[in-house]
């Protein structure tokens, strides 16, 4: 198997790092906001169920396509705006350049 290059393993460790930072933020806006009725009009806002589907769902469903779809918009987020919506959420984000410098040096 070839080696990745520095470029490739930053990139790799970076995209780890927004997904720990993304299910994070989405833990968080799950923990807080598990009132159904909002999930269900979220739902039928983005124009993914009707109202009819959306109380067809159970709990666990309803829920999980939530989620889903969270972790979705969260994604397409550039970096800076979503570190803008976890200070929103109370959350922090600290840089440990450290790690960052040696994981891009060992994979070099």
């Amino acid at each position: 198997m070839p080696a990745l290059s520095a470029h490739q393993a930053h990139s790799s460790h970076q995209d780890s790092t927004t997904h720990k930072l993304i299910v994070t933020l989405v833990d968080t806006i799950m923990q807080r906001n598990t009132n159904n009725e909002v999930i269900q009009q979220f739902l039928i806002g983005q124009g993914v169920y009707s109202r009819q589907q959306v109380q067809q769902l159970s709990d666990e469903i309803l829920l999980a396509v939530y989620r889903a779809l969270l972790i979705k918009h969260y994604q397409q987020l550039p970096d800076q705006q979503l570190i803008t919506e976890m200070r929103i959420y109370g959350l922090d984000y600290s840089v440990d350049l450290a790690e960052d410098y040696s994981a891009a040096a060992v994979a070099y």
